[in-house]
């Protein structure tokens, strides 16, 4: 909706947050902070008068739960510097004090609020933010390794082959493409940690030979390289003293894992857990949600997705509800890129 958020405040007489441009202008946080205004003001008025105010629709409510608690949690958001893309870092708003905007329904407020209270200092975020994403592309890493795949000398010259034609990754198989494109984010989040600068190609190909199976490693070899890739993103997450667990707090469950499938003398699973990551977990729980279209890493999960998953989600006969047209429309860019 393209309706200022000065007049919403007229229309529902619910504070909102600050009057920003219509939908689509600013940088990254004022565009969400405009959408969070926007539904979230429909959502009141709605309550307040249901049978003369249409209620906002199911994909909007998604997108406002995920992007209120972004708001209130803090976090990454992107804007454009004199012609540059820059990623910065900012603190979380506490919605329910400077607004009556509606509380997503089974968001726990006063438990956010607890633990955003602790005062984590910038490396520290950084460190969370990079391990997140470090902790994820493990996981595609692990998941298409499972399925079978392995690097081949040919995968890695069309890749680079398409990648100097500007090709993105035409005619390159899923699982390659997935294999890869989360190496280099895996990599990319380690050596920004590291420089602060973008990854460059000499970089990525020293990572990519340090510490991801290549072309004759031996089977000792490639556990030594996922051993490795497990102690730096465990190193990453436990250098943000706790900021990980509050920033993102479904990641937390899958910092150690709970073998289910050794049973005890009485049939059932011992469930014994054990402090080493479960990036697969973390993974699969993000594509999910995204999938179902509620999670705020939505954009950052479809390059790991195959191409039939993309093409179910796109004529997926509840497209509409599920996801907003800017999804649809990066479901849409993901799937001709291919």
């Amino acid at each position: 909706a393209n309706i200022s958020i000065a007049s919403l405040r007229l229309f529902s007489g619910v504070r909102v947050i600050t009057v920003f441009n219509k939908k689509g202008a600013g940088s990254q946080f004022e565009r969400i902070t405009s959408r969070v205004n926007d539904i979230g003001t429909r959502m009141a008025a709605h309550l307040l008068d249901p049978d003369n105010v249409e209620s906002p629709s199911q994909s909007e409510l998604n997108q406002y739960s995920i992007e209120y608690q972004k708001l209130i949690t803090g976090g990454e958001y992107t804007e454009t510097v004199d012609g540059q893309e820059v990623t910065r870092y900012r603190p979380g708003i506490d919605l329910s004090e400077t607004t009556n905007l509606p509380i997503p329904e089974g968001l726990d407020l006063e438990k956010i609020i607890e633990q955003r209270a602790v005062k984590f200092d910038q490396d520290q975020k950084l460190s969370a933010t990079y391990g997140s994403r470090m902790l994820y592309n493990e996981g595609i890493i692990r998941n298409v390794t499972a399925s079978g795949y392995e690097v081949s000398l040919a995968d890695i010259a069309q890749i680079r082959a398409q990648q100097i034609l500007g090709l993105g990754s035409i005619g390159v198989s899923d699982q390659a493409q997935q294999f890869h494109i989360a190496a280099q984010n895996w990599a990319a989040a380690n050596l920004r940690r590291e420089s602060g600068a973008a990854i460059g190609p000499q970089e990525y190909a020293d990572a990519l030979e340090q510490y991801f199976p290549k072309v004759g490693d031996t089977a000792q070899t490639r556990d030594n390289k996922r051993a490795l890739r497990e102690a730096v993103t465990g190193g990453m997450i436990e250098g943000s003293t706790g900021a990980f667990e509050v920033m993102y707090p479904d990641g937390e469950q899958f910092l150690s894992y709970t073998d289910t499938t050794t049973l005890g003398p009485d049939g059932r699973p011992l469930n014994k857990r054990y402090e080493i990551l479960n990036p697969q977990g973390y993974a699969n729980l993000l594509l999910k949600n995204s999938q179902l279209g509620k999670s705020l890493f939505f954009q950052q999960t479809l390059d790991s997705m195959t191409l039939p998953i993309l093409r179910s989600m796109f004529r997926h006969p509840n497209a509409e509800n599920l996801y907003t047209s800017e999804m649809l429309d990066m479901i849409d860019a993901e799937i001709n890129s291919r």
